[in-house]
Order: C-alpha cells, then structure tokens, then sequence
C-alpha cells in the first residue's frame, strides 16, 4: 500500500504516468484512510468524476473510510464535494454515520447531521440498528447525547428486535449511558422479541449496580414475564452461578420481586378478587341468570353457620361457668329453699350458682340465644333446600340469639355487684348501652320496610303479600304516613336508652367532681 503521507499530489500525478497500473481508486481510498485532503484535490483535477463512481457501490466509499478514521478535515470536504456519499450504505448496510458513531467521532456525527440532515438518522443497517443504537452498543454516550440533541425523536426509537437504547445499553453494561437515558425519560419497561425488559438484560449480566439503579424506576414491572416465563428473579436463580448472587437475590427480593410460580399465584388471588367485585357492580341480571338458588344463598348460609356456632359456643360456656361461680361444700338446704322467697342469703346448697337469685334472666336468655343458634345450625348441616325466605328467616334467628346473648350478659353484670354499690351504677348503667343496638336494628329494619313499600308498591313487580293487603291502590302520603309511624315506634326505646346513659354520665362527673 502506498504511504500518502510521503506523496504530495505531483508525486501522485506521476504515478500516473508510469507503467505500473495503480488505479485512482486505490489512491483515493488511501488518501481516505490518511485524511489527505491535497491528494483528494490532485485526484479530483486528474479525474473529475472520480466521487461519482463511488456511488451505489456495497464497498466502503471514502466518506466511510474517513468517518471510521475519525479524519474531520477530509469527511467535511467530502461532503461539500458531494453529500450524496452520506447516503451510501456498505455491504452491511451501514452508513458513513453508523462508522463515526461507533468509533465516538463526535465532529463527524455533527457534521454529517448539520450538512446532510436528520434523515441519516433513521437508516436501519443489515442488523437493525440505527446510528443511535451502535452508539449505545459501543459506549459512546457524547455521541449518544448528541443524537439526542438533533433529533429528540431518536431517543424512542426500537431496534428491529425491538430493543430500546436502554436495552441496548444495559447490555453493554455502560453504567453512564444508562442514566443519562433514564434521565430522558426513555421507557424502562419496554419490552423485547423475547418479552425482556432492561432488567432481565441486566440480572443474566450480574452487573449490581445497572440493577440497583433499575430498580429505582421499575416499579411494578419489576415482576414482568418473559416469553419463557421467566421473571427477573427467575432468569438469575435458574442460573449456575446462583449460589454467587446471593446479595442480587435479597435486592430483588427486597424491590418486590417474585419467581414466576409466585406471581401465578398471587395474580390468581387478585383475578379472583378483581372478578367478585366487578360481578357485585355489574348488572345483576348476568349473575342471577346464570346462578340456581342454593348457589345464591351459599354466601349467606356459611356466613349465618359461622355466627350461629360463634354464638352457640359463647353461650353454652357461659352457662357452665356462670359469673360468681357455683357454692362449694355441704349445706343442708334445698333447691325449693333456695328458690323461695324468704330464703336468707348465705346458706346456699353446693353445686348451685352464688348468683342464681339474680342469674334467672342471665340463665333465660342464654338458653333462648343457644337454642335458636343451634337450630339454625341443624338446619344449615341437613341440608334443607334453602330459598329465598328461609334464609332470611334463618338470619333474624340468629339476630334473635344475638341479642339474647348481649341481654343475658347485661343481666348478669347487674348481679355481679349489689343494689346499693355505685360500682353496680357504673358497670350496669354501661350494659344498658348494650340496648342502643336494638333502636338502632329496629331503625333499619323500618327503613328498610319503606324501602320496600315504597318502591315495590309503585312497581309492576312486587311481593305478592302487598298485593293481597291493596297496597298498591294506597294513596302515596297513606305510605308515606304508615312508614313514619314504624320509625316512631323506635322512638321511646331509643329515648329510654338514652336517657340511662345520661344518667350514668352525670354519676361518673358527680363521682370526679
């Protein structure tokens, strides 16, 4: 090959003139690789047209020569020569700025977009990458910054297998790169061919610190998975070197990541979750088409099994082991003695509860609670067909044995202390509270009457009983006025409540002050 930097352009003329065949192609391609711009001239004069022949050739023309070599003073008077070069691709389909990017020629990249265009950007080579991509992929992150700063659109652009800079950053493990993309608000969860985002790149590489600032901005798709199936936190511990990542593991671990079967079965509770309340706001008419009575009631059933054994449970203990306990030892006393009238206290028969004077309501009550909760669960367990009035006959049974519950526990707390005590003031002025529960159920359950008669009794469709008693031919203020008076009625038990536990505040003031 011919040294150009011992030729000056009258040596290269005459070469021409002697016998040994060197073409002027050679000469140009080797006044390219030395940036020679006088013997590009000397050519040019020999040979006007000598650029031209260049064109649309698969080779390396000399604009490609000089971007690779970094030779600015020779890539400028190229392309005021003849600018079309800048479009010629190689035989990988490359273009001059695929060269000067991947070489990190900064002045060559700059030129060719201000002379030439923003257009070069965009131009695939054979592998798909644009010039911003090979950029990426050799580190180059000024010259990366400067497509950026050209052409901002450059910065989204994918790859042919659909690769993002970020990607294609992480890849080559170019920790720089990597925020500045981040930086420019490129999409970190984008997905490849192969359904890989940034991060599964970067845990197949081990590097730490790409995933410790990955993790920062993934968020929830810290967990996305790939066409194999793979999560990040799969692809690293189905490696061989998983026993060595320890530490990559607890980070992951710690950012929310999960392995494939974990995340199926949390998705699988969520979906099942997400369905039930979609079905509660949809039309009910697509669930209740589909669904036969006993599936409708078998919420309401198991519900009404749970609290009826919760009861049943509550109230069989409190019986066995009523408050202030049974009388130990021998006592020639009789149960009829006991329960008279003139029965002196202190002489109790053994076996017999202390507080069986003031546990009658207490015993009553529990007894009542623990037989309409049991019943309840015999009927659940049989199996009866469960229709729609049976199961809410079924509930206010069990509200029935809830309330006994809550009156026989009030009783029994009154029979814990004596009248005169102002302990028993307190603690059975307390348990009268337990009362504000029934005004308040007896509230809603009237609401919930005028709810009925009220919209049912205007409609075509409505219960059957309200047909038989002539509600629909009722006035709307005679509905109006019979639905008020079931609230009233709640009235002077809301009242007297109430007014025990204005009491029971004044005592306790009374007490402090």
């Amino acid at each position: 090959m011919i040294q150009m930097n011992a030729l000056n352009p009258w040596h290269v003329l005459s070469k021409f003139s002697k016998k040994e065949m060197i073409s002027l192609q050679k000469l140009l391609n080797e006044a390219s690789q030395a940036g020679d711009v006088s013997t590009l001239k000397v050519l040019l004069e020999e040979d006007k047209l000598l650029l031209d022949r260049t064109l649309n050739e698969e080779r390396d023309n000399p604009l490609h020569i000089a971007a690779f070599h970094g030779h600015v003073d020779f890539a400028s008077e190229i392309l005021q020569l003849k600018p079309e070069l800048a479009k010629n691709l190689n035989k990988d389909g490359q273009s001059p700025l695929h060269l000067a990017a991947a070489r990190g020629h900064l002045q060559i990249v700059e030129k060719l977009l201000d002379q030439v265009g923003t257009d070069i950007c965009f131009v695939l080579d054979n592998a798909g990458f644009l010039p911003i991509h090979t950029a990426a992929i050799h580190r180059k992150n000024d010259v990366v910054a400067m497509f950026i700063e050209k052409c901002h659109q450059t910065l989204h652009e994918l790859t042919s297998a659909n690769e993002t800079l970020l990607h294609l950053a992480v890849k080559a493990n170019s920790l720089e790169t990597i925020r500045f993309l981040m930086s420019r608000g490129v999409k970190i969860d984008s997905k490849d061919d192969g359904g890989n985002t940034c991060l599964h790149i970067a845990v197949a590489r081990r590097n730490s610190q790409v995933i410790k600032d990955l993790l920062q901005y993934m968020g929830a798709e810290i967990n996305s998975i790939n066409v194999l199936g793979q999560t990040p936190l799969d692809v690293l511990c189905e490696s061989w070197q998983y026993f060595d990542d320890v530490s990559l593991v607890n980070m992951i671990r710690n950012a929310g990541g999960l392995r494939a079967v974990e995340l199926i079965d949390l998705n699988s509770i969520c979906i099942h979750s997400s369905e039930h309340a979609t079905s509660r706001t949809t039309e009910k008419r697509t669930t209740t088409a589909k669904l036969t009575p006993v599936e409708k009631n078998h919420d309401s059933s198991a519900t009404l099994l749970i609290v009826a054994t919760l009861v049943a449970t509550i109230t069989f203990q409190a019986v066995l082991n009523p408050p202030g306990g049974f009388v130990q030892g021998e006592s020639s006393n009789t149960v009829g003695d006991f329960l008279s009238d003139s029965y002196a206290p202190g002489t109790l028969p053994p076996g017999m509860p202390v507080l069986l004077r003031y546990l009658k309501y207490f015993y009553i009550m529990h007894t009542l609670a623990l037989f309409a909760s049991v019943s309840v669960i015999l009927l659940l367990l049989c199996k009866v067909p469960k229709n729609k009035i049976l199961m809410k006959f079924l509930v206010w049974v069990v509200w029935l044995a809830v309330f006994c519950a809550a009156l026989g526990f009030t009783y029994a707390f009154g029979g814990l202390y004596s009248w005169d005590s102002s302990a028993y003031t307190y603690i059975f002025g307390f348990a009268k509270a337990w009362f504000v529960i029934l005004p308040i159920a007896i509230f809603w359950v009237s609401l919930r009457v005028i709810y009925i008669l009220l919209r049912y009794g205007t409609q075509g469709r409505r219960p059957n009983w309200l047909a038989k008693l002539g509600w629909p031919k009722l006035s709307r203020r005679i509905k109006m006025a019979i639905s008020i008076v079931s609230i009233v009625c709640a009235l002077p038990i809301l009242l007297y409540v109430n007014y025990d536990i204005i009491s029971v505040v004044k005592v306790l003031f009374k007490e402090s002050g």
